[in-house]
C-alpha cells in the first residue's frame, strides 16, 4: 500500500505553488497549472493569491463561471486591487447576456473604483478604468482617470 508523503515547504503560504503554476502557464501547460494551484489551495485554502491565480487559469481555459467563483472567493478572503481588476476585465470580456452581448459596465466601473479605494496608487487600475471609459466614448472621463493615476503615483 502506498503512503502519501507529507510535503514540507519553507513558507506558510502559496507562493511556491503560484510560482510553479505561473511557469507552467507561461509554457502553455494550463491543465498542469490548474492541478498545481488545486494542490496549493488544498494546503492553503485561505491564500487569496492562489484563488486569484486559479481564477485566471479557469478564465484562460474558458471556464467563466469557475473563474467568477474563484475571483469572488479570493475577494471574500482579502479584497485586493489585482483581483478586482481581473474580475472587472473578466466581466468586460464575458458578457452577462449572450444574446445582446452586453456586459455590465456599471458593475465593472464599481469594481475599478473599489480597486482604487483599496490601492490608490495601483497604476493598472487607472489604466484599465481609463481604457474602459475611452472605449465607451467618455474621453473626458478617461482623461481625468489617467491624470488622477499620474497624480497618485
Amino acid at each position: 500500500k502506498k503512503t502519501k508523503k507529507k510535503i514540507i515547504f519553507p513558507v506558510n503560504d502559496g507562493r511556491l505553488f503560484n510560482a510553479w503554476a505561473k511557469m507552467e502557464s507561461k509554457s502553455g501547460n494550463l491543465s498542469e497549472a490548474r492541478k498545481i494551484l488545486g494542490r496549493g489551495m488544498e494546503l492553503y485554502p485561505k491564500d487569496y493569491t492562489l484563488l486569484q491565480a486559479a481564477g485566471n487559469i479557469e478564465e484562460r481555459l474558458g471556464n467563466i463561471r469557475s473563474a467568477r467563483d474563484l475571483y469572488g472567493a479570493s475577494l471574500s478572503i482579502e479584497p485586493s486591487a489585482p483581483t478586482l481588476i481581473a474580475y472587472a476585465l473578466l466581466e468586460l470580456r464575458s458578457p452577462i447576456d449572450i444574446k445582446t452581448m452586453a456586459s455590465n459596465v456599471t458593475m465593472v466601473r464599481k469594481l475599478f473604483e473599489e480597486a482604487l479605494l483599496i490601492d490608490p496608487k495601483h497604476g493598472p487600475a487607472y489604466n484599465a478604468y481609463g481604457n474602459l471609459e475611452r472605449r465607451q466614448g467618455n474621453t473626458a472621463h478617461a482623461r481625468q482617470i489617467y491624470e488622477d493615476g499620474i497624480k497618485a503615483n
